[in-house]
């Protein structure tokens, strides 16, 4: 017989509340842009609410800090 099952844990819980949008890489970034001394520009998103940053040459959004490896 076998026992009850455990619950996955908030991990599961909080990838499970990942946008499938967001889940893709198309980060939405939020009305708070910040723009450092060399232009890099910072946000959050609004979805998932990851950190986000834009280079001044680029044109898109890319997620960065501890989940984004940088």
């Amino acid at each position: 017989m076998t026992g009850p099952r455990s619950s996955p844990g908030p991990a599961a819980d909080q990838a499970a509340a990942v946008p499938p949008e967001c889940a893709a890489g198309h980060h939405l970034a939020g009305a708070r842009v910040t723009t450092d001394a060399t232009g890099v520009q910072h946000a959050r998103c609004r979805r998932c609410g990851c950190d986000l940053t834009r280079l001044p040459t680029l044109r898109r959004w890319y997620q960065s800090g501890w989940l984004g490896g940088s």
